[in-house]
């Protein structure tokens, strides 16, 4: 599935490895041939000192480390003479073979050492110390470690990226093949990252899957529905997804029926009414979205304090010196009696110092609580605000990826230790995760949800924050009056004029809200350039990476976010002798670039840069700097945040520059100068809420950038394209049949 035309071979003798991965069997080696010492950069499993080895590749010249043989595949050929087998078992290749042993099996065995460890293990127990369970244990990592490289070896001749193949390996061991055979679909799945196109091609080319095998629908509906995930979709009509996938496979729409049975019959996709659709879901959807309905209903009991709450509420007021306007008292009211509560509001109309009141009177009450937000950069925030540490779910639960599959260390059975957990900016929240959050808190324990309905919903799939205010089950509380403080700042005014679908006002002097003009989409590259490499940082004194952020309603054409980025990081970026670049897949990486992690990867392993300890994962819109890249070893040093981790190049895909972002994953962060691109024929993404979410990203300015006919038109826009989710529906059916 790999195509490579490596144009020459080299063979040669191991004698030192000077870098591995095990993780992804990556690996640089210096070997010796016949015409002297060459370093082999490449992937290959357990390789050892002594080893003979045959590469396919093609020499390139490394800007620190010189000229190197880049190999597209290394073949491991186990030496046959003495001294190389004494090299072999000296390098502690095989776990329980250290130099003494090595030298007595070699000294009693010689050419046939490797041979005894295979087909006669019982013979070692000729050697001293070496008792029946131990030559039988010896044997057995040997084979174990040749069997390895034969399955890598036959994935090899399947063109599967070695990385993947590792993958794959770990998690069907010596069956990985014929997993493949089976179904090579499965490379399509989040863990190995293989386009469904892609797939589909070497499918029909080399395991002759014809285009109406039930093998390649079943797994073109599979892909179909985990797709629209991406849209934000739980489930599909059923009439919608059949229609869709006969389409996109070019298949008879029967066939996908049958096929579709088969998914229902063995428990992959859920088939089930919600409210006027037969809707199909992804069984893990539809059993998050099912869980989420039944752990509010059970949590959402009122919990009667004992204590006369309102003159609770007059000591924190006179104790903070804040005269609480009617709707904050009666929010912080509601915290205290009720297992799960919502607070809504825009931006000035208090929420913040809503929640410092709601969390002083948690503390009056003596109950612990966790705060949380569902990306780092919400949480950074959240603790900003609150002066209370906030960290974010997938951390606070301790997500981690076990066999492929994202795995919680607090579930039902290890829950939190926390009465309450206050989760912010839940606009952003997706099902699966709000799933292992409240399969995480214990019974007892109060929900609390603040957030912003009015903005974008989450880029992944599900509508929480909507469709619990639209089950009106749950006590809310909705925050409206600005607040005299906020009455100066455009962006707060504006914010409101928008969402109420006033035209906002524009320029005012020493103000914060302005428009750039430029009706010419062609030229706004350029001038977006400017404007952020020089006449923002001039006026306002910010840095230009890290303290003004582009937005764009797109990623494509002149005003979307590759080209912006493009353009920025040859303005605030440039290449300079020294600084070390890499190129993967049409995409530039350079040392001081401004990246963004794109979706969720649970298993690369981070450093806290604040304590040092060792954690996992990146999630989807961390944003980070590059501090190093070293080509050698195919890794680049990021720092997000209060994380740093060293990111592997097969990773890349995962990772595209952070100048230029859309809004949409924006979301949950907050930047001191916002710079939004907007021009009239970006279509369906022209919306009221999309230009809403981008003004409420900026802390102290905001320019809009681009024709004003655009942002008219984005204000008149108030259509939202429908999501699929069915959390409302199963919460409502849940209470009337209750």
């Amino acid at each position: 599935m790999q195509e490579t035309t490596p144009s020459l071979v080299l063979e040669g003798v191991i004698n030192k490895i000077i870098f591995r991965n095990e993780e992804t069997a990556y690996v640089v080696m210096e070997i010796e041939t016949a015409a002297g010492r060459e370093t082999v950069v490449g992937y290959a499993a357990n390789l050892a000192v002594g080893e003979s080895i045959r590469a396919l590749g093609d020499y390139v010249t490394h800007a620190s480390y010189g000229r190197q043989f880049a190999a597209a595949s290394i073949e491991s050929v186990l030496p046959s003479d003495t001294a190389g087998i004494l090299a072999y078992l000296e390098s502690g290749a095989i776990k329980g073979i250290g130099k003494t042993l090595a030298k007595r099996i070699v000294e009693r065995f010689s050419e046939q050492a490797l041979e005894v460890l295979d087909q006669q293990p019982e013979l070692l127990c000729e050697i001293k110390g070496v008792t029946p369970a131990k030559a039988s244990q010896l044997s057995q990592r040997y084979r174990q470690i040749q069997g390895v490289r034969r399955v890598l070896a036959e994935l090899g001749a399947f063109r599967i990226p070695p990385y993947v193949a590792v993958k794959l390996y770990k998690r069907y061991g010596f069956s990985a093949v014929d997993a493949l055979r089976r179904n090579p679909y499965l490379l399509c799945g989040e863990e190995y990252g293989m386009g469904f196109d892609m797939v589909d091609n070497a499918a029909a080319e080399l395991f002759s899957i014809t285009a109406d095998s039930p093998v390649r629908v079943r797994a073109g509906l599979l892909h179909v529905l985990e797709h629209n995930l991406g849209n934000g979709h739980t489930f599909l009509p059923l009439e919608a997804l059949i229609s869709t996938t006969a389409g996109f496979l070019a298949v008879e729409s029967d066939l996908v029926t049958a096929c579709l049975e088969e998914l229902e019959r063995d428990d992959e996709v859920v088939c089930a009414p919600v409210a006027n659709l037969e809707a199909v879901f992804l069984q893990r959807y539809y059993s998050a979205e099912k869980t989420v309905a039944e752990r509010l209903l059970s949590m959402s009991t009122p919990r009667p304090c004992g204590r006369d709450v309102n003159r609770l509420v007059d000591a924190i007021s006179s104790g903070l010196g804040i005269e609480y306007a009617a709707m904050q008292r009666r929010a912080i009211a509601a915290c205290a009696e009720n297992g799960v509560f919502v607070l809504t509001g825009g931006p000035g109309t208090g929420k913040t110092t809503t929640l410092h009141g709601i969390m002083a009177l948690l503390d009056r009450l003596e109950l612990t609580t966790l705060l949380a937000a569902p990306t780092g950069r919400a949480a950074k925030r959240m603790t900003e605000l609150t002066g209370a540490k906030a960290t974010t779910i997938h951390r606070m639960l301790g997500i981690t990826l076990r066999a492929g599959v994202p795995t919680a260390r607090y579930h039902e059975r290890n829950p939190l230790d926390a009465d309450v957990i206050i989760v912010d900016e839940v606009s952003m929240l997706e099902i699966t995760l709000f799933d292992a959050l409240l399969r995480a808190m214990r019974p007892s324990a109060r929900l609390i949800l603040v957030g912003d309905a009015n903005q974008l919903p989450p880029i992944g799939a599900g509508n929480i924050l909507r469709d619990l205010l639209g089950s009106e089950l749950f006590p809310s509380v909705e925050l409206t009056e600005i607040f005299r403080q906020s009455r100066d700042s455009l962006i707060v005014v504006n914010a409101h004029r928008i969402n109420r679908g006033e035209y906002p006002e524009f320029n005012e002097r020493d103000n914060d809200f302005f428009l750039v003009s430029c009706k010419e989409r062609a030229k706004a590259a350029e001038l977006l350039t400017d404007l952020v490499a020089r006449r923002l940082p001039d006026a306002y004194h910010v840095d230009p990476i890290d303290e003004i952020q582009v937005l764009s309603p797109t990623r494509k054409g002149e005003a979307g976010t590759v080209f912006f980025n493009e353009m920025l990081q040859r303005a605030l970026n440039p290449p300079a002798a020294g600084k070390n670049e890499v190129t993967v897949q049409g995409r530039l990486f350079r040392e001081g670039d401004k990246v963004m992690q794109i979706q969720n990867n649970y298993d690369l392993p981070v450093i806290l840069t604040d304590t040092g300890e060792i954690s996992q994962g990146l999630y989807n819109g961390d944003v980070g700097r590059i501090l190093e890249i070293s080509r050698s070893e195919e890794v680049m040093t990021i720092c997000f945040d209060d994380r740093q981790v060293e990111y592997p190049f097969e990773c890349l895909h995962q990772l595209e520059l952070a100048y230029a972002v859309t809004v949409h994953k924006s979301q949950g962060s907050e930047y001191p100068i916002v710079v939004l691109a907007a021009y009239p024929g970006m279509g369906r993404l022209q919306t009221r809420n999309l230009f809403y979410t981008a003004v409420t990203r900026a802390r102290r300015i905001f320019v809009a950038l681009g024709d004003e006919a655009a942002l008219y038109q984005m204000t008149d826009n108030s259509r939202e394209d429908r999501r699929f989710s069915a959390l409302k529906y199963l919460l409502l059916d849940q209470v009337s049949d209750s």
